[in-house]
């Protein structure tokens, strides 16, 4: 039977896993946040948006970009089709597999384990405004503030190593959210 149309009041424990590393830092904290670059200053001729970019893969290996010149209904119409593809029917959401299995679960559990990733840079686009994406700064979970039509840009492993290890890929996690129907 599909877990999705069961009615739960809590995720079922065989999609939860312990929080091996519990060093999270809540919102009740002040935290630091990943530096907020903005790419029209970035253009400009005054070197102070791109020293901050450099503090940024130096210190963070992660920062949100503004005014990246991607059209805001464009982001929009985005969040709305991601929204639109999960709720469609599960048998519609199987015929897009990659590879077909017996998964569960696509409304009530979404994560991924601490990672860093291998690609020169990854470009991510948080739909809402749940804390979801974590990075791992000082031994800490730091969750990612997320802005509207901001950009989450991560350094990957291939440009640490162009980089010569000055531009830091640091590990990160997406936490699992139960999203609850009643």
């Amino acid at each position: 039977m599909e877990l999705a149309k069961q009615p739960y009041s809590e995720v079922p424990k065989r999609y939860v896993q312990l929080d091996q590393d519990p060093n999270f830092v809540s919102n009740a904290v002040s935290l630091p946040q990943v530096l907020v670059i903005d790419m029209n200053k970035l253009l400009s001729e005054d070197a102070t948006e791109l020293e901050k970019l450099d503090h940024a893969c130096k210190q963070w290996g992660f920062f949100q970009m503004i005014n990246h010149g991607v059209n805001p209904s464009l982001v929009e119409n985005v969040k709305i089709g991601v929204q639109e593809f999960f709720n469609l029917p599960m048998e519609d959401k199987k015929k897009l597999w990659q590879k077909p299995g017996d998964l569960e679960g696509f409304e009530h559990v979404i994560g991924l384990h601490p990672h860093s990733d291998v690609e020169v840079i990854t470009i991510l686009h948080q739909v809402n405004e749940i804390e979801g994406l974590q990075i791992r700064k000082d031994g800490m979970w730091i969750p990612i503030k997320p802005l509207s039509y901001a950009f989450v840009i991560n350094i990957g492993d291939i440009l640490e190593i162009l980089a010569d290890g000055i531009y830091r890929n640091i590990e990160h996690r997406s936490t699992v959210i139960a999203i609850l129907r009643c």
